[in-house]
């Protein structure tokens, strides 16, 4: 709704100012944080900028605007609806952590956009969207001051509300979450706790989703794909937030296939518990994560991200360097000991498929039995 116009300029006016700069403007929403940005040349950037905070600090909500964009989302959600592997992701956070807000879609729950409403639009905008929880991120050569003297002019910068949101550290329960859907291959997510982003595992955590599965010669990706050919698609994948964290494993793959394969996940599990990790594996490990650091802050954008979410999680932009360092500092010792805080308990899994609910009955006894070896 933020691009549907402000109070002096409709969704049109709005778009043609941002091209007539040569913008790249857009937006994206996380699960606990909205991104708005622009991505312009040097000498159209303060305009950009001027631009993008007047559209945050006026957005109009009118009601005609409201109906529309409810139209283009709702699309989105279908969309969303069609797609399983997207889908069974939502399924595994309500396998460990229920009903907690962080378990929704950043899409959001279909029944809350269909009644939405200007003035509810409103006041999550007011609750929300205040200086207090706003952070500016700027990758380029532009002076800060400038920037300075420019957003200080609108109100969103001095504006501040207390917070209405659940905010609420999410229980660990884990559960088989199950649902039949016609699909070609059974979409299986085993998930557990994760790290958040204090804590002194998130690195040795990172390393494990790349020895697991993101890379070529990984475990599950050489195991399951490569030597057996189970499945396509195989990776690891850890989030992160404030309090807390999930580290999960997905794998779409045949109905005829798929105990095994979660055989082979939970063996390899338990492996990386017992068994302390070789320095060769150690080592590439180390190099996929760190170059993935490295290309993923080369351009602007990518720059820009990291100094957001640098500060919005620890208060301070981290220097690369520093991040690069504390991957090089990861023992064989540390991995072994963060296997076993991720994968020795408090497993749950989400199963969706043409016989989701009958698999995931199957699947769930297999996973009770290796959490009581």
């Amino acid at each position: 709704m933020i691009f549907q116009g402000t109070e002096d300029k409709d969704a049109r006016a709005l778009a043609l100012a941002f091209d007539k700069l040569g913008t790249e403007a857009n937006a994206f929403t996380e699960r606990d944080s909205t991104c708005f940005y622009v991505k312009v040349l040097k000498k159209y950037a303060l305009s950009a900028i001027d631009l993008l905070a007047q559209m945050l600090s006026y957005p109009a909500f009118r009601e005609k605007d409201v109906e529309k964009e409810k139209k283009i989302v709702i699309e989105e959600f279908k969309s969303y609806m069609d797609n399983p592997e997207q889908k069974v992701h939502d399924m595994g956070l309500r396998a460990i952590w229920g009903n907690h807000p962080l378990t929704c879609s950043p899409l959001g729950r279909i029944e809350d956009l269909v009644s939405a409403d200007p003035d509810r639009l409103r006041l999550f905008w007011e609750e929300n969207y205040t200086s207090d929880k706003l952070l500016i991120a700027i990758a380029g050569d532009i002076d800060e001051r400038d920037v300075k003297d420019i957003v200080s002019q609108y109100p969103l910068i001095k504006r501040e509300m207390a917070d209405a949101r659940d905010q609420s550290t999410p229980s660990l329960d884990p559960i088989l979450v199950s649902e039949d859907e016609d699909t070609e291959i059974t979409h299986i997510v085993l998930i557990g706790p994760g790290v958040s982003y204090s804590e002194p595992y998130l690195y040795p955590a990172s390393a494990l989703t790349v020895i697991l599965s993101n890379s070529m010669g990984a475990r599950l990706f050489q195991k399951i794909r490569e030597e057996r050919g189970l499945a396509y698609s195989i990776y690891s994948y850890l989030l992160s937030f404030r309090d807390t964290g999930a580290f999960a494993s997905y794998v779409g793959t045949g109905s005829d296939s798929d105990e095994e394969v979660l055989r082979i996940i939970l063996e390899e599990y338990r492996s990386l518990c017992n068994d302390t990790i070789s320095n060769e594996e150690l080592e590439r490990a180390k190099a996929h994560l760190s170059s993935g650091i490295i290309l993923g802050t080369e351009g602007t954008f990518g720059r820009m991200e990291y100094i957001a979410k640098s500060f919005y999680s620890y208060g301070r932009v981290i220097p690369v360097e520093e991040v690069l360092a504390r991957i090089q500092d990861i023992t064989p010792g540390d991995i072994q000991e963060t296997s076993n805080r991720l994968f020795s308990n408090n497993l749950g899994i989400a199963v969706l498929g043409k016989e989701g609910k009958k698999v995931g009955e199957r699947l769930w006894r297999v996973l009770r039995s290796y959490l009581r070896d």
